[in-house]
């Protein structure tokens, strides 16, 4: 009786979520499942899109999608579909598949866009607020809309975060690649000394004392431009 009990409780809750009754949010589990680049067929503009899969136990409660652009930092939209809007989509549309089968419906048509398969096409048109991601199911002579996804612009304390978060991936990148040409610039000199200099001469960056990984064992190296060199710093120069 009281496993029933516990069955018809979790029917009801599962029902809950369907009807678009509010999770709390400790209750939610999100997955990042989709992170790559798209690009869009009318305007050959790269997107990057990130998906993410919002369970409530083992019930999908929220699909969320994220589009970012690399020339534009401040550029962040999102999109966000739960049973209500997924009702609604699928009603306006005629879509005969469930909500789960809406999301792999979403990444079967990226992963199409990634491998240049035609069958589908997905175009993304801008607006003031956001803008619209359709996707669309290519016949011989003509495109047929499937269903389409609406964005909004994040607000701004969204973007400065995504902003503060991209300056902070990019510096470490920078800080691994210097270190990486200082451990190559170490070895090179070691073994040709030659070598070492025609490189350093032609190279668009050499680390300095004040580089971001400048390093304590490049310090004590004797490479040109390190305290114990005992030639003069050299300025970079651009490759010719």
């Amino acid at each position: 009786m009281s496993e029933a009990k516990n069955d018809t409780n979790q029917i009801n809750q599962d029902d809950n979520q369907q009807q678009g009754e509010e999770i709390p949010l400790e209750k939610l589990d999100s997955k990042l499942i989709f992170d790559k680049d798209l690009t869009l067929t009318d305007k050959e503009i790269v997107f990057r899109f990130k998906v993410f899969k919002i369970m409530n136990k083992k019930t999908l409660n929220t699909i969320e999608l994220e589009m970012h652009k690399y020339d534009d930092i401040f550029f962040l939209m999102k999109c966000k579909v739960d049973f209500k809007k997924f009702q609604k989509i699928a009603k306006e549309n005629s879509l005969t598949i469930d909500f789960e089968q809406l999301l792999d419906a979403i990444i079967s048509m990226f992963e199409n866009n990634i491998n240049h398969n035609n069958a589908t096409k997905v175009d993304f048109k801008a607006s003031e607020k956001g803008g619209t991601l359709s996707f669309f199911d290519v016949l011989e002579l003509r495109a047929v809309k499937i269903f389409s996804l609406d964005f909004t612009n994040a607000s701004k304390n969204h973007q400065f975060i995504y902003a503060q978060r991209k300056f902070n991936e990019i510096k470490e990148l920078l800080e691994l690649k210097n270190r990486e040409l200082e451990i190559f610039l170490h070895e090179v000199h070691k073994k040709n000394y030659t070598m070492f200099d025609h490189i350093s001469q032609k190279a668009i960056y050499v680390p300095t004392e004040e580089s971001p990984g400048f390093t304590d064992s490049y310090k004590s190296s004797g490479i040109p431009g390190s305290p114990k060199s005992p030639k003069s710093p050299r300025s970079p120069k651009l490759s010719k």
